[in-house]
């Protein structure tokens, strides 16, 4: 399976190649499998470290699934949150999450988190705060509430500095 082969090519006992071959026999087999795109999109992103093919590959993805709200958040989400990703592109993360907030109507929590995510690490904090205040709003009373409402409180009581990432 692709998790067993990335688990060995991230212990260097499989090549990078393989493990996007396996993937793309897959997307030959179902073209529309947004979950696996969003798969290759990680794997070249933050585990083979080919960030200007998985951005490539992930503004491909855009333009196939401009109406997909969770995979167009996901492509966001995964460049300015997975901690091994060693090039984040916040000009494509900020055009992935505006396009998945448009096709929400800027009411869902999550996505809105993403995006001020998003301002937050290129330096805008007052639109970050702005639109995390939002989400925190629009929040349930649940864990991922309570992770929302907990970036709010690091945007605003200064214990991260604009252009960090949050925990």
């Amino acid at each position: 399976t692709v998790q067993q082969q990335r688990s060995l090519a991230n212990r260097g006992q499989l090549p990078w190649d393989e493990v996007i071959a396996t993937l793309d026999e897959g997307l030959t087999l179902d073209p529309r499998n947004t979950p696996l795109l969003v798969r290759k999109f990680d794997i070249l992103l933050a585990d083979a470290d080919r960030p200007e093919q998985a951005y490539d590959f992930g503004r491909e993805i855009i333009e196939r699934f401009p109406r997909s709200p969770i995979t167009l958040n996901e492509l966001a989400w995964h460049t300015v949150s997975f901690p091994n990703v060693r090039t984040r592109d916040l000009d494509f993360a900020l055009e992935a999450s505006r396009r998945s907030n448009a096709v929400q109507g800027w009411m869902d929590y999550g996505h809105l988190d993403t995006l001020a995510r998003i301002h937050w690490l290129r330096g805008e904090a007052s639109e970050a705060i702005r639109l995390q205040r939002k989400a925190a709003g629009l929040a349930p009373d649940t864990w991922h509430g309570d992770g929302i409402r907990a970036n709010l409180e690091a945007y605003t009581a200064g214990r991260l500095a604009p252009g960090e990432l949050p925990r």
